[in-house]
């Protein structure tokens, strides 16, 4: 019997804009239009950090990868009250 493949990890120092959801998330996360996200890469590369210094985004914005986020804090949040 073969073994099952497995999906290879994504890099998560990369953007990547070929899939149109994680693409929307990284223009969220960027807060830039994808088009200047894709010159970005076209002229830096498509490393976060990189990509991030050409932009003058904030440096957080590649500390975690794009994901599905809820706008409610965590209970456990200091001062803040769950909406």
């Amino acid at each position: 019997m073969p073994l099952a493949k497995r999906r290879a990890k994504p890099d998560r120092s990369r953007i990547d804009l070929a899939d149109p959801g994680i693409a929307r998330q990284w223009v969220k996360k960027l807060g830039r239009p994808r088009e200047v996200i894709e010159a970005a890469i076209a002229k830096v590369g498509d490393n976060c950090e990189s990509v991030r210094k050409e932009l003058g985004v904030q440096a957080d914005a590649c500390a975690h990868p794009p994901a599905e986020t809820s706008d409610t804090p965590p209970l456990d949040t200091p001062g803040k009250t769950p909406a």
